[in-house]
């Protein structure tokens, strides 16, 4: 996300119209970022766990039809991956290949977010 050194602000009436593109219809929009927030142990890890391998692996979200596997990547920084991740999308059949996530905690610094904007742009996400 290359932020340019100057910021210039535009008029409404120059920017189109669009629709919003669903992943799940009304509740997780494309091209948009989606916070789950709560307090500790009440279930959101396995919620994104079945949310991200139904997703990879291309099956119905509720009220959906099957889709197309997409790629996904976690911003998880207090979850190893070896030891809750895969053992969590392993058990709700996420295919494996397309769900990725960092070694390491990411700073949402400038190099950061140039990081993830890479790897959205390298793996489709």
């Amino acid at each position: 996300m290359n932020q340019p050194t100057a910021l210039k602000s535009n008029p409404l009436s120059s920017y189109q119209s669009r629709e919003i593109e669903w992943l799940w219809a009304n509740r997780i929009p494309l091209g948009c970022v989606t916070l789950l927030e709560g307090d500790g142990g009440v279930g959101k890890s396995s919620i994104i766990a079945a949310l991200g391998s139904a997703i990879s692996a291309g099956r119905a979200l509720p009220e959906e039809i099957a889709k197309v596997p997409r790629p996904v990547l976690l911003l998880a920084a207090e979850d190893d991956p070896s030891v809750v991740l895969r053992p969590r999308f392993e058990r709700n059949g996420a295919d494996l290949d397309l769900v990725r996530c960092y070694d390491q905690a990411m700073l949402l610094n400038k190099a950061g977010l140039n990081l993830l904007e890479n790897e959205i742009i390298k793996f489709g996400i």
